[in-house]
C-alpha cells in the first residue's frame, strides 16, 4: 500500500540475504538516548508534533547522515542505532514518498510545520512511513518551505505498526 508510486529509498545499502534484500536505516541522537532506544524501543510519543512529516520516529539511510543530525542537536556525544529491514516488509507499510522539493513536499512539510496535527493522515488513513527531503527554512512572504542542499532524505513513521515493525529489525548489539 504505497501512496505516490513505489518506495525507493535513495542512497539505500542493499544486501541480499537468502530470500530477500534489507534496507538500512539509521536513527542519529545523544549516546544516552540511543541505550535507551535499544533497551526499551522506539517510542513516538518523544517525536515532535512540528517536525517535518509529522509527529515520528526519524531515520535515514546513511549513518553519516544520522550523526550530522545529531550532533546538530546534542554535540559530540552521539550515536546510531540500527536498523535492518526487509524491502518485503516494508512494501507492506501504508507509505508517502516525496521524490523531490514540489508544491506537494512543500504544502505538507507547511502544514505539519504550523499546525502540528496529532494524526498523519490520507483520505482517513496514517501514514506508516513517509519519506522525502530535509526541511531547514521557510523562505519569502509566502512561506515557502526550503529543503537542505546536498543531504540525504529522511524516512519517518508513525503508526504502532510500523514501530513494531523496526523495532522487530533493530540490532541490538554493533
Amino acid at each position: 500500500m504505497i501512496a505516490s508510486g513505489s518506495l525507493v529509498v535513495p542512497n539505500s545499502k542493499v544486501v541480499t540475504g537468502a530470500d530477500d534484500t534489507f534496507t538500512t536505516f539509521y536513527h542519529g541522537t545523544s549516546a544516552n538516548v540511543v541505550s535507551d532506544i535499544k533497551l526499551q524501543g522506539i517510542d513516538l510519543s518523544k517525536g515532535s508534533r512540528f517536525s517535518d512529516f509529522g509527529q515520528g520516529f526519524y531515520l535515514t539511510t546513511s549513518r553519516e547522515e544520522a550523526l550530522l543530525s545529531a550532533r546538530r542537536l546534542y554535540g559530540n556525544k552521539v550515536d546510531v542505532v540500527t536498523f535492518k529491514v526487509p524491502e518485503s516488509e516494508l512494501s507492506n507499510l501504508y507509505s508517502l514518498r516525496f521524490n523531490s522539493v514540489d508544491a506537494n513536499w512543500q504544502d505538507f512539510v507547511k502544514f505539519h510545520k504550523t499546525y502540528g496535527p496529532q494524526d498523519l493522515l490520507h483520505a482517513g488513513d496514517p501514514y506508516d512511513l513517509v519519506s522525502g527531503p530535509l526541511f531547514r527554512r521557510f523562505s519569502g512572504p509566502s512561506k515557502s518551505a526550503i529543503p537542505w542542499a546536498d543531504r540525504v532524505n529522511q524516512t519517518s513513521i508513525h503508526t504502532p505498526n510500523s514501530v513494531e515493525l523496526f523495532n522487530r529489525y533493530m540490532l541490538k548489539t554493533e
